[in-house]
C-alpha cells in the first residue's frame, strides 16, 4: 500500500532462487537487482503496480529491474534506479521519476508509451533494438529533464514534442 511501499529487498524473500518453486518467475540477485523473467518461458511477464500500492525497486541504491511491459495504477517511486523494458509503458497514475533511467530493449516488437496525464516524462531515456528493428511510439510528448538516447530501431514521434534537458544521442 502507499504507507509500506514495497521493494525488491521485500519480493526477494520470496523469489525462485529462495523457493525454488517452479511457479515464481522473477529472481532477485544479491544486488538488489530484480529479473521479472528469470526462469522458465515468461517473456511477457510484467511490473504490475495495482491502485493504492506503491513500488519503489530501491531507495538505499541503486538496482535494475527488467521486464517486458510496465502497467501502473498506483504509485512508482524511480528514484536512481534503471528500469530495462523489452515492451511497452502505461502509467494510469502516479510515477515520480527523479534520476532515474528508463532503456527500452525490445528488438523486433512495435511498442508505445502512453501516460493517463497526456505528458510522458522522464529522466534519462534509452531506445536500443540491438539489431533488431523495433519501433517505439510515445503517445504523448516526451519532457526529459535527463539525456535521451536512441541507439538502433525507430522512435516514432507522430508529431509529439520532445523536449530534453540534456544530451541527445544516436545511432
Amino acid at each position: 500500500n502507499e504507507e509500506n511501499p514495497v521493494s525488491t529487498d521485500d519480493i526477494a524473500v520470496l523469489d525462485y532462487s529462495v523457493t525454488l518453486d517452479e511457479d515464481i518467475f522473477y529472481n532477485v540477485d544479491v544486488s538488489g537487482n530484480l529479473d521479472v523473467c528469470a526462469i522458465g518461458s515468461c517473456a511477457d511477464a510484467n511490473i504490475y503496480v495495482g491502485p493504492g500500492n506503491t513500488f519503489t525497486a530501491s531507495s538505499t541504491g541503486s538496482v535494475t529491474v527488467s521486464a517486458h511491459d510496465l502497467v501502473n495504477n498506483g504509485t512508482i517511486d524511480l528514484d536512481t534506479n534503471t528500469f530495462e523494458l523489452s515492451g511497452s509503458w502505461v502509467n494510469n497514475s502516479t510515477i515520480n521519476v527523479d534520476t532515474s533511467t528508463v532503456n527500452f530493449v525490445a528488438s523486433t516488437t512495435d511498442e508505445t508509451l502512453t501516460d493517463i496525464s497526456g505528458s510522458l516524462n522522464f529522466h534519462n531515456l534509452a531506445f536500443d533494438a540491438g539489431v533488431g528493428t523495433s519501433t517505439w511510439t510515445p503517445l504523448s510528448d516526451l519532457t526529459l529533464t535527463g539525456d535521451l538516447a536512441v541507439t538502433s530501431g525507430t522512435l516514432e514521434r507522430t508529431g509529439r514534442d520532445i523536449v530534453v534537458a540534456g544530451d541527445i544521442s544516436t545511432g
